[in-house]
């Protein structure tokens, strides 16, 4: 004879299951009612009941289920790059800062002394090495596609990318893209350090000239002298009225495009510790674990802020993240991560395809 399961084992396991990994804090935060969380189990398992001898496995399959319904979309502008969609639901789920009170971003404190803490242990920093003369950088993001290009999604929707990105700056200037669907987030919002992506999404080049391979060497070293030097590299506008929102975006591309040498992070964050727009936001970890300093900055749109998520053991950037606090467009009210971009790696390698240390 055999018994049927108790009807209510299944969402109880789960919820166990998920205080024993630590996974209960991040869902209540979103629903703010245990009661809900078990239905919610409940709902799922009752689609499909195992025997009793597999209960014990379904709560590991239950969290990758969860793990997809709560990770997010990004809005990242990536250039050359094409792919096909991939579904998934809400928003990354926010950081957590000393200070959160993200709404009145003005009546924090200015972010100076953090920033020039970050640039002493950069001038501490041990230089990036390698054995080419190739520059990679590798990234994670969540990728939202522009629909105003695209004929994959109507005029509403986004295609939304989980997406480990390897860039490989060629010694002409060239530039090798390769991008790969990514493991999801985990339920706290982070990216297991190990996760590895999937098959091939998409891969471009830009043509030699395209990029000066030495511009993270010959860049100045004066704090006063390089935000004007970037303006001119980088061909950027409209800095002399909105500085410090330029020299972020020069920081971010530097970051994002090429090796940055220590002395040259150290030179950048003393740069942007003169800009009194800059906040500080205090610590917390990146999406990687990695113990940060938080700063931000109100972007061109008011409603927006960019964070910088820098190292507190090396002084270097680890990520950004655009925080949106309220849009109608995309019906927010309150504080919501609409894009972030994690640094997983960078090196110097021989050749493109090669990484650091492999």
């Amino acid at each position: 004879m055999t018994i049927d399961p108790d009807p209510d084992e299944e969402p109880r396991a789960l919820r166990e299951w998920m205080n024993d990994h630590g996974l209960v804090p991040p869902v209540d935060h979103l629903l703010h009612d245990s009661d809900e969380l078990d239905r919610i189990a409940a709902q799922i398992t009752s689609t499909s009941r195992p025997a009793a001898s597999q209960v014990r496995r379904r709560p590991v399959a239950l969290a990758a289920v969860a793990a997809v319904l709560l990770v997010g979309i990004v809005v990242v502008a990536q250039p050359l790059v094409t792919a096909q969609p991939v579904t998934a639901a809400g928003t990354p789920r926010m950081l957590t800062y000393s200070i959160d009170d993200l709404q009145h971003l003005e009546q924090t404190l200015d972010a100076e002394a953090a920033l020039n803490r970050a640039a002493d242990r950069a001038d501490h920093a041990e230089a990036i090495t390698g054995t080419g003369e190739v520059q990679y950088v590798a990234s994670y993001g969540w990728l939202l596609s522009d629909s105003s290009t695209s004929d994959i999604v109507d005029s509403t929707q986004g295609a939304v990318y989980p997406t480990t990105t390897s860039q490989w700056l060629m010694p002409d200037g060239s530039l090798d893209i390769d991008q790969q669907r990514a493991a999801a987030l985990n339920l706290d919002g982070t990216v297991h350090p190990t996760a590895t992506a999937d098959l091939a999404v998409s891969g471009d080049t830009a043509p030699a000239g395209t990029y000066d391979p030495t511009l993270a060497k010959t860049l100045p070293r004066d704090p006063t002298a390089i935000a004007a030097a970037l303006t001119t590299a980088l061909s950027l506008t409209g800095c002399d009225t909105m500085r410090a929102q330029c020299l972020v975006t020069a920081i971010v591309t530097l970051s994002t495009t090429y090796v940055v040498p220590p002395d040259l992070t150290a030179t950048l964050w003393r740069a942007l510790a003169l800009e009194r727009d800059v906040r500080s936001l205090g610590a917390t970890t990146d999406r990687f674990g990695t113990p940060v300093q938080a700063v931000a900055l109100t972007t061109l749109d008011p409603d927006t802020i960019e964070v910088l998520l820098i190292s507190t053991a090396t002084g270097h950037l680890t990520g950004t993240e655009t925080v949106t606090l309220r849009s109608d467009t995309l019906h927010l009210n309150t504080p919501t991560v609409t894009a972030f971009t994690a640094i997983r790696q960078t090196g110097w390698v021989q050749a493109a395809g090669q990484v650091p240390g492999a």
